[in-house]
């Protein structure tokens, strides 16, 4: 992902006021600087989230514990989850909004239809993965 994306992501976070971020990256990390492996948020804290924006991820295959709080928010409490990327074998309904990061660009510019649900989103919530840095 070229700079200008990565820049465009960070404003759609700031905009949409959300702090909670996971990223991964695809080199090996030292344990020793705990900002490599910190989830913002507590896992629970997903239980809160009503709008879910995963990008170039699927945290089935790459986090299960995530994954599985993923869907039970989905079945119990109606989050709603768009990807973009990270391919199509999830265990609960998302909405996949395409595999680019023309699509990342609409979305902070308004003009993608997921980009209103992001904005009335009382608690939004974004998990990136590795592979989309």
């Amino acid at each position: 992902m070229d700079i200008e994306a990565i820049t465009a992501f960070r404003d759609l976070l700031h905009r949409l006021g959300c702090e909670n971020v996971n990223v991964k990256k695809s080199h090996s990390l030292s344990p020793d600087f705990r900002g490599n492996y910190l989830f913002n948020t507590t896992v629970t804290g997903i239980e809160d989230a009503d709008v879910m924006l995963v990008i170039g991820t699927n945290p089935k295959v790459e986090s299960p514990v995530l994954n599985a709080r993923i869907r039970k928010s989905v079945v119990n409490y109606g989050l709603k989850v768009g990807v973009v990327g990270g391919g199509d074998d999830f265990t609960y309904e998302v909405n996949h909004l395409g595999n680019s990061p023309n699509t990342l660009k609409q979305i902070l510019d308004g003009s993608h239809p997921f980009a209103k649900k992001l904005e009335k989103a009382e608690f939004p919530m974004v998990v990136v993965g590795g592979h989309a840095l």
